[in-house]
């Protein structure tokens, strides 16, 4: 209870700060979306945050389409995230007073820094559920259970993968650690177990593309075949081989380079003098210390390749310290002439993570540095009287780079909202479709060409325009598009405006009646279409 109530606090505290019209809106808009019946992959594609937006769709039916029913779907899988840290390194043998502290410490790492909703976030949450529930398999005493825990294993991992595909593709390396690692259970039963999960997986799987309609090759296509459009441009992004090793010890976590290294020495040398022991029963110790490195390491790994700040990404810090800290336990139960050591050891860990959460929660979460924005607290509440009724919970901050007043965010709304008709927004506020209670018509989550469409003037570029022509259309069960809004900022990533669709362009010119300035938005509004 202790660790829910950390994370939850952690992130009603710190995730109402400040909104980042692109990522802010990523899992909104695709709850909204939900929420109104359209499926991911049938009717919108999207290369991640599909199992967010079916959980945030929940969240909206059960709170009403607001900032706080998003705010609260974060703080409650903050809070879970909390409890299945210290429900791993518990069943580690780490004791309950440090596993609670590591497990609130995480709570300072995961949704906090984003403050809503986010691929990364649902990826290292599923991802460490499915370890747990590994490591609840490895442990318990009766097969049953362990069959259990283990047929749910895929699924969770799966969740993590339809999430983002970084952390939860690399998650399975921690998966054969402990596979490898001394347990009372046979091997066979945890493969046999496995085999079974990814069965029960796949039926899912069939029954979701069956029961709605989906096509596998859209699924592909959106998962692999189009982000990978980008997978050079992303590779340019590494740090060189000089800079590598600097960048894998400092984690992005904001504690220093030495610090961090000190934690690789002591995984590393933890575990080189446990095998130097030679003896089996040394070899649960030394499996924590390269369980705790490993995990350490997939964390910088996921910071790099999911390319965004690196406080997004530090999910797993917290988990690889109270690994190494179980390493260590164990270490100091085995060896007298090591307890001393140990509790120095001990408490130098402690040290780091008050530090840490301290440092990281006034250098990040405060700043939301992590959404490329320096949070205004005097701004915040000098404008809350004047922001709609479901963002009541937002403090307003945007990006530097993508700042708008938010009279301009205010005045869209309200002019949405009072005119009849669905609209097209050129643009990354996609909140704003869910906050009207109009349709989303792109045909995919976000703009990000090469990621969630086709780049501009290449294959499948024209077609998906024609696309959101498509969808603009009224039928009997939907309005008509009768009006274009384009941010003047443009996108985050492009810049898009009108003129970069020079097909929907074309089409819509003979129908313009008017062009209406409010401020960082143009609104294009369109005469009905003539029935054929």
């Amino acid at each position: 209870m202790l660790c829910f109530l950390g994370g939850l606090t952690f992130e009603l505290v710190y995730g109402t700060r400040g909104f980042m019209p692109l990522d802010h809106s990523i899992v909104f808009d695709g709850g909204w979306r939900i929420l109104s019946g359209q499926i991911p992959f049938r009717d919108f594609g999207m290369p991640s945050a599909s199992t967010p937006s079916f959980i945030q769709s929940v969240f909206f039916w059960i709170g009403g389409v607001s900032w706080s029913s998003y705010i609260a779907h974060a703080a409650v899988f903050n809070g879970l995230f909390c409890v299945l840290v210290f429900g791993f390194l518990a069943r580690l043998g780490l004791p309950l007073k440090y596993s609670t502290l590591y497990g609130i410490g995480s709570g300072a790492l995961l949704f906090a820094p984003v403050g809503v909703p986010f691929p990364e976030q649902h990826a290292f949450f599923f991802s460490t559920l499915g370890l747990w529930l590994f490591l609840l398999a490895r442990t318990c005493k009766t097969s049953k259970r362990a069959y259990l825990a283990l047929a749910m294993v895929p699924t969770a991992m799966a969740l993590g993968f339809f999430s983002k595909q970084f952390p939860s593709g690399l998650a399975p390396l921690l998966i054969l650690a402990l596979l490898a690692a001394p347990s009372p259970r046979p091997k066979r039963e945890a493969v046999l177990g496995l085999l079974v999960g990814l069965l029960v997986m796949g039926l899912l799987a069939v029954a979701y593309l069956v029961g709605f309609g989906v096509q596998a090759s859209a699924v592909r296509y959106a998962l692999f075949e189009l982000p990978m459009g980008v997978a050079d441009m992303r590779m340019s992004y590494l740090p060189s081989a000089l800079d590598m090793p600097a960048h894998i010890l400092k984690v992005g976590l904001s504690q220093g380079l030495w610090s961090v290294a000190a934690l690789h020495i002591l995984f590393l040398a933890g575990g080189a003098y446990l095998l130097a022991k030679r003896p089996r029963a040394w070899a649960w110790g030394a499996g924590l210390f390269a369980l705790g490195e490993l995990t350490l390491l997939l964390d910088v790994v996921t910071i790099v390749l999911a390319n965004n700040q690196d406080g997004v990404g530090a999910g797993w810090f917290f988990l690889a310290v109270g690994i190494g800290h179980a390493g260590l336990v164990f270490l100091v139960q085995k060896e007298a002439l090591a307890v001393r050591v140990g509790r120095i050891v001990g408490i130098l860990l402690i040290s780091t993570l008050v530090r840490d959460v301290v440092s990281f929660s006034s250098k990040v979460n405060a700043t939301r540095i992590a959404n490329d924005m320096e949070f205004d607290a005097e701004l915040a509440l000098r404008v809350a009287p004047i922001l709609p009724a479901s963002l009541s919970m937002l403090q307003w901050t945007v990006p530097v780079h993508h700042r708008y007043e938010v009279e301009d965010f205010v005045a869209i709304h309200d002019y949405l909202q009072d005119s009849p008709g669905d609209f097209f927004l050129i643009g990354d506020t996609s909140i704003l479709y869910g906050l009207t209670g109009r349709r989303s018509i792109l045909p995919t989550a976000w703009f990000h060409p090469g990621v969630t469409l086709p780049k501009k003037g290449g294959p499948g570029f024209q077609a998906w325009q024609q696309q959101i022509l498509a969808n603009m259309q009224a039928t009997e069960d939907r309005d008509e598009v009768l009006r274009i809004v384009e941010e003047k900022a443009g996108t985050w990533i492009g810049n898009w405006r009108l003129k970069d669709l020079p097909v929907v362009r074309k089409a819509i010119t003979p129908r313009i009646v008017e062009r209406v300035d409010l401020g960082a938005f143009l609104v294009t509004e369109l005469r009905p279409a003539v029935p054929e």
